[in-house]
């Protein structure tokens, strides 16, 4: 492994932990207080209501829990494939004056081409749960 495919690799990772940190846990942390508050209030009020409320919001954290696994699955995989085109991206821009020089546009363009492709098809794959569930709601009444 070269030295700025191992910069870009760290780089991407840096950049998920900061994002992880510095967005999603602390909506996820607000989200939670909200669901709390609300479902207090609510029971305050009317105690059914509430309870069908929060029947629902644990339906949701039980299908959250259970595609947990194959979320994860299909993001690394789309993630590795970013890590492999950021990585081909930089490796042409710090070989540009040899590829000009050595005519080996075509070589690098066909090896840009599979790294998007295999980049695009990772990300339909991770997005078919979301089709899916974005289908459902069709049927919402």
């Amino acid at each position: 492994m070269n030295e700025g495919t191992l910069r870009n690799i760290l780089y991407t990772d840096v950049l998920n932990v900061f994002l992880t940190i510095g967005h999603h846990l602390p909506s996820i942390v607000c989200s939670f207080i909200m669901i709390v508050l609300l479902l207090a209030y609510l029971m305050s009020r009317d105690v059914w209501t509430a309870m069908i409320i929060l029947a629902g919001a644990l339906i949701g954290i039980l299908l959250s829990v259970k595609s947990k696994k194959y979320i994860a699955k299909a993001s690394k995989e789309t993630n590795q494939m970013m890590k492999k085109f950021d990585a081909n991206c930089t490796e042409f821009i710090s070989l540009l004056p040899m590829i000009q020089t050595n005519d080996l546009l075509g070589y690098y363009q066909k090896k840009t081409n599979i790294a998007i492709g295999d980049f695009i098809s990772a990300s339909r794959k991770a997005d078919i749960p979301i089709e899916i569930w974005s289908g459902l709601r069709r049927f919402d009444c």
